[in-house]
Order: structure tokens, then sequence, then C-alpha cells
């Protein structure tokens, strides 16, 4: 599909042409002296500091002081007519490209009517590639490619309401209206559970809080009580992706590249930079939660084709309205919530991108939507949606425990060669590679990561993992598995941790010097998923059937359970959070391990204190209203349509987070 073109959607007014005939041509030109670098820097720094900073940001509020100002952040590369020393060597340190910036490719924000004054083309591009180039070439005996398209901001902050604002706004203030006037009754009438306005009483606050913090939840089903240790694990899982986010704003406008180059070839940051695949355990837990709960249903409903349309519906319904309420905020009033050089770069193209796109996310297919930049960290929902589907498929189809294994069977060696032959198609890397420059580019246009890292058939191995360990614990159950027999064999669950980081950390090859060979790459495409998943499988597993009791205890402490209820909200709203402060920078960051440690631990407090208001206010009321609405919760055969219904809204519907 083509891309959206930008349309920027600034809070301030854009200029991209012609700029005021009244500025004073003063010769000066772009100041362009190297930032110091850490004195951890690689072997070889005084050749680091003779090739040009990456990034570089004349001082922004400065820029507007006079009149007429114009500040411009732009993405060149640098180029020669010859071949140079200098080109040379920047093009040699750059690779490898696995842990290299590309030192070519640099990003400035330049004042334009105080850096590039003597030049008055009135083409605004190449008034700054005139510019750029006499710097490059009078400092460093380079020239430079300016693209056609680059952000630039006058100062003159304007709103431009539109619409789609208006409709938004609406629907935000009709829902605190809602709250408002649900909670007032519940706490002036105190209506009885069953006797109230059970549609008021879906936007009591006081209620919503109190099924929050509700240690177990409320199910009659006693044997989902059993998954307590999925409220740590999802917890925990939703810290590391929001650590593997938090990196996002280390590799963007920083003025020591060389200290963030080094880290690379340090074992503790390599856990840290192959840490993607942590995301298999989304999809163990949801691919779990889906043949389980089909178990218990199965055991007092037939597995007829309405139950395919019922899961697809309820899922859909339980996951949207949230999405769709964080999705409308972005592509309307995001874009008025801050300005900077860099702003219209990282927001305005988010907007754009989510206001030609957002029909992709509600229908879940945004993960097949190439070079989107419209909340990318939902591609999972899409994928895990898709498994879903494809999970109850087939659950229903096949009847008997025989044809699911086989099935399951052919899925499972399906989830592994599909990503060992892409891989080998398309010669691609074994696993997402966190690089600084895949990492700087939020991952749009790393291949890796669109074909086999974020698809739904890529992902598949994971999803049957965890549908066969459904069907396992459900049958343990059955079969009043015993524990204790088994005692010899805790240290095999003990080592799933250490293992798990072994697995982890074998994606280390593919940071090394040369790249690894096309075999290894296919290899690990084909079997570092589902090691890692069957690894979390065994421990999941251990923890429900009360196998040992160190894991067990550490994923059922009670703190975990109010968190783990507000997890998807967390994971929809900590993104915007990532996004908004690295378009707000006006200065190059200092990275190191205490600034990068702040950074996350600032962004996990803020995602989870924005996460419990928007659950009480939006995701608990809408969810509970969705449940109420619903018809099978009025028949009369009631209480295992119950059973399901609470199955799926206590863990279903939020099994992936």
């Amino acid at each position: 599909m083509e891309k959206p073109s930008h349309n920027y959607f600034s809070p301030t007014r854009i200029r991209t042409q012609d700029l005021s005939a009244a500025v004073v041509l003063v010769p000066c030109t772009l100041t362009t002296t190297p930032p110091r670098q850490s004195s951890k820097v690689v072997k070889g720094s005084t050749e680091y500091a003779k090739m040009p900073p990456i990034f570089q940001m004349d001082p922004f509020e400065e820029c507007f002081f006079e009149p007429g100002g114009m500040y411009c952040t732009v993405d060149f590369t640098l180029v020669t007519d010859s071949p140079t020393p200098l080109m040379d060597m920047i093009r040699e340190y750059s690779e490898p490209s696995s842990k290299r910036f590309n030192h070519s490719k640099l990003t400035y924000g330049i004042c334009v009517t105080k850096s590039c004054t003597n030049y008055n083309s009135t083409d605004l591009r190449l008034r700054l590639e005139s510019c750029l180039n006499d710097t490059m070439w009078d400092e460093y005996g380079l020239k430079t490619n300016v693209p056609e398209k680059f952000y630039c901001e006058d100062g003159e902050k304007t709103m431009d309401v539109t619409p789609a604002d208006i409709v938004v706004a609406f629907i935000v203030m009709f829902l605190f209206l809602l709250n408002f006037i649900g909670s007032s009754y519940d706490f002036c009438c105190n209506p009885d559970k069953d006797r109230g306005v059970k549609f008021l009483l879906c936007f009591s606050i006081r209620r919503n809080w109190i099924k929050l913090v509700t240690p177990t939840a409320d199910t009659p089903e006693p044997r989902l009580k059993r998954l307590k240790s999925f409220n740590g694990l999802k917890v925990i899982s939703i810290c590391m992706v929001i650590f593997a986010h938090s990196i996002f704003i280390g590799a963007y406008f920083v003025n020591n590249t060389a200290f963030v180059e080094g880290e690379y070839n340090k074992l503790p940051y390599q856990i840290i930079f192959n840490g993607t695949i942590i995301v298999q355990k989304f999809f163990i837990v949801s691919g779990f939660l889906l043949a389980y709960n089909l178990q218990l249903y199965a055991e007092k409903h037939a597995l007829d084709w309405k139950v395919i349309v019922k899961a697809i519906v309820l899922r859909w319904l339980r996951l949207t309205p949230a999405y769709a309420i964080v999705l409308g905020f972005v592509l309307t009033w995001y874009r008025q919530l801050g300005t900077g050089p860099i702003w219209q770069k990282v927001a305005g193209t988010e907007v754009t991108y989510c206001r030609e796109t957002w029909w992709y996310h509600l229908l879940y297919l945004n993960n097949y939507l190439d070079g989107s930049e419209c909340l990318s960290h939902t591609w999972y929902l899409a994928a895990d949606t898709q498994l879903y589907i494809l999970g109850v498929l087939v659950w229903v189809v096949c009847r008997s425990a025989r044809s699911r294994l086989v099935v399951l069977s052919l899925l499972f060696v399906a989830g592994m060669v599909i990503p060992a032959v892409i891989t080998y198609i398309h010669d691609l890397d074994g696993a997402v590679i966190v690089s600084p420059e895949a990492t700087r580019g939020f991952y749009v246009h790393d291949q890796t990561y669109i074909q086999v890292y974020s698809r739904g058939h890529t992902n598949i191995a994971g999803y049957v993992i965890g549908m066969a360990l459904g069907y396992l614990i459900h049958y343990a159950q059955a079969a009043d598995f015993n524990p204790q027999k088994y005692k010899k064999y805790h240290v095999c669950v003990w080592l799933t941790l250490p293992l798990g980081f072994i697995v982890v950390g074998a994606g280390k090859v593919f940071y090394a010097d040369e790249r690894a060979s096309l075999a290894e790459r296919v290899a690990a495409a084909a079997l570092l998923k589902p090691i890692f998943g069957f690894l979390v499988a065994i421990c999941l597993g251990s923890s429900v059937l009360k196998f040992e009791n160190i894991y067990r205890g550490i994923l059922e402490w009670r703190v975990w359970t109010p968190l783990s209820r507000v997890t998807y909200s967390t994971y929809l709203l900590h993104y915007v959070f990532v996004k908004y402060f690295i378009g707000n920078q006006v200065t190059l960051l200092h990275i190191s391990f205490m600034f990068v440690s702040f950074i996350f631990m600032g962004t996990i407090f803020i995602g989870f204190l924005a996460a419990f208001p928007f659950y009480l206010l939006v995701e608990s009321p809408l969810a509970q209203l969705i449940k109420l609405c619903l018809p099978v919760g009025r028949e009369k055969t009631k209480e295992p349509e119950e059973r399901k219904q609470e199955t799926t809204t206590t863990y279903s519907s939020r099994e992936h987070l």
C-alpha cells in the first residue's frame, strides 16, 4: 500500500517555501562543533571526532526572538563527488550496522533565519542544502543531499480545530459526564447490586475501584482462580515492553553517540537488546486462555459455529472501545500538546498516518500495513486477534482430541517453517536487531520487524504452545494431577529462568562485527521463539498446577493483581508518552546508564499512573456496559453463560496483557 502523504497538522503555522524578504543578509554559516563525547568512547576516539556529529540542534526558543524566525529539522546524507579518506572512514565505521549509527545520515535542527542568513533562495530546500553544503565542505570536505521532505516551524502557534476534534472531545466529555452521574447515583442512592439502574452503575467509579482492587477474580469457576500467576507474568512482561520502548529515547538527538554504540559490546546490554522475544509470553498466555476457556465452556455446551461468531464479536467489543478512544485522541488533539524541533517529525507524522489508516486498526489489520507510524506498538493487538480467530476455528472444527493434536502439530511446524522461509527468501536477520538506526527510525522500515516480527502468521508457534498448554492443564486438573509425585523434577522448573536468559543472550551473535551466516539466521528464526515459548510454558504450567513454590510465589504476589488489571490500559498509553517525550526535545540528550534507568522508571510510573484513571473511567465502564447489553447475559440458562462471560471478561478479553 502506498504511504499516506505527509499532511502535518501542525499546532504552528508551517511555511515550506517563501521566506520573508525582510531578512537581513548577514554572512553566517551553520556551526557544527562536534559535541563532547563521553570518556567511555570506542577505540580510536581521535578518528571518531573527525566525523561530523550525527545530531546537531540550534537553540529552539531563541530562534523566534526575532520576527520571522524559521526553524527546520532536516534529515540529510553526506555525499562526495569523488572518494575521500574521511568518507571512506565514515562508511567503514558505520559497519556493522547492527551496533553503529549510520554516520553518513545526519539530523540537524537549524534556525534558518540565524544560521543560514547569507542564502536567499526562495526554495527552502535549496537554501538549507546550500547552507549545509558550505558548512560541511569548509569543515569536512563533504557535500550534502537534503530530501524533499523536512519539518519547519515559524513559532506562531495556532489551534486549528477540525470536526474530528469536536467529535472526539464530545465523546470524551460524554464519558466523563456518565462517570459523574453514575458515581453520584451510586454514592447518593446506594442501590442494591441487583436492583439499581445497572446502566448507571457501570459508570460508578467506586464500584469500578472495588472491582480493580479485589484480590481474586469474581468468577464462579474455581479452576480459574488457579490462574493467579498470570497476574505477575503480565505485569513483569509489560514492564519489559515499556523498557524496550523507552530505548527509543536514547537513540534520537543524543550528544554522545559513541557511548551508545559502545554499550552494544557489553553482555548485560545484550540481554536488553535481545529482549524483543519476550512478546512471546503474551502469545502463550493468550493461546492458553483461549484453549482453557473453551474447554471449560465445552463441558456444558456444544462447540458449534455460533461459538466462532460469539467469540470474535466478544473479543472485538472488549478490546476496541478503549483502543478507539486512544486512537481518536492521537489523530485529533494529540498534535496540539507539544512543540519543538522534532515535534512535527515525531507526532505530526503519527497523526497523519492515523488519519489515513485508522480503520486498519479498528479491523486489527494494521500489522500488515507496512511503513505506518500510527501507534506502531499496537501491531501485537492485531497479530493476537488474528491468531485468536485461528485458534477458535481450530477448536470448533476439530472436535476430537486426536484431530486437535494433529492440527496443532501441523500449525506448530508451520510456525517454525514460515519465519525461516521468509528469512531465507528476503535475507533477513534471525531476530529483530535493536540497532541504533532501526531504533532511530522506530522500526518503520526494518524488514525483519515488518516481515517476521509483527505478522500474525509468523507468531503461530508461540500461540500453539499456549493452546497446547491450556489443553494439558485442563486435562491434568480433570485427572486430579498430584504434583507431589514429581518433586524430583523441581530443578527443571527452576532452570527455566537461567535458560531463558541464555536463549535471549543467544541473540548476541547478531551483533558481531561480521553478519551471521544465512544458515544461522534461518535457524534462529525457526528455533528461538519456540524454545523460549516452551520455557515460558513450563514455568506457567508448574505455577498453575502448584508444582513448585518459588516462581509461583513471586508470580502470585497479591500486589500484582490490581496492576495486572490495568496492563491493557498501560500498554495502550505508555507509547504515547514515549513519543511525546521524544517529540518535545529542544536540546541534545546526554545518555548514561542512570539516565536510561530514570527514563525507564519514569515511563513505567507515568504509564501505570495514567492507566488507573483510564481504566476506571473508560476501560472498565465500557467493558461492563457491553457485557450488560449482550444478549447472552439475559438468557434463562444463565449460570453456564455467565461463567463463559465471566471467563471472557476476567481473563480472555485481556489475555494479551
